[in-house]
């Protein structure tokens, strides 16, 4: 039996298994069970993954050893769960009927999706520029970045350090400006040394 209890809640379907696994290397932290019922949801549509572990307590003369259990879910998975127990378990005492339980995995499937869906966006949202998307959304430069090759170091420190999202603006807006002061510069002093 476990002493204590832990849900936690994540955006990402990606996030559960990077915190689970950060976690699971913490010294001191033994993993006991792992019940991955995001890759093998329970027959009602339950998702979610539960990691037994047992973390170090220490008291006065002695440490123990002590087992938890760890919930990690996203939101929308949560938001299902809560709803789900909701009406099967805090409601009037009906039965529940097949039909209602074939509509509620149902809806279990379709949240399922809209996290996928939501961590593809948010994987696109926070992909890393390549220079070739630069180009090719910015035309202008093709001549310009072909014309003078002493810009791509110039480049190269651009597309290393980490882009700011500011007002709405999104990495390339960003690297716009950069790469438009950049070549700029280099056309009014050719021997200056580069600078971001």
């Amino acid at each position: 039996t476990d002493i204590a209890g832990v849900r936690v809640i994540c955006s990402y379907m990606d996030d559960i298994y990077h915190l689970a696994e950060l976690l699971c290397k913490q010294d001191g932290v033994e993993k006991v069970r792992v019940h991955d019922y995001i890759k093998h949801p329970k027959p009602n549509g339950y998702r979610s993954l539960h990691l037994v572990i047992r973390v170090p307590v220490h008291f006065s003369n002695s440490r123990h050893m002590v087992p938890v259990e760890i919930q990690i879910r996203t939101i929308a998975m949560d938001f299902w769960a809560s709803l789900e127990h909701e009406l099967r378990y805090k409601g009037q005492k009906t039965h529940v009927t097949k039909e209602i339980a074939a509509e509620l995995r149902e809806c279990a499937d379709h949240i399922c999706e809209l996290d996928r869906r939501m961590q593809a966006v948010g994987h696109r949202l926070h992909a890393p520029v390549q220079l070739a998307d630069i180009v090719r959304a910015f035309p202008q430069f093709r001549r310009n970045l072909l014309g003078n090759v002493g810009c791509l170091p110039l480049v190269t420190q651009l597309i290393l350090q980490p882009v700011p999202k500011v007002h709405g603006y999104g990495p390339s807006l960003y690297l716009h400006r950069h790469l438009v002061r950049a070549v700029g510069e280099r056309h009014r002093h050719p021997h200056a040394p580069l600078s971001v």
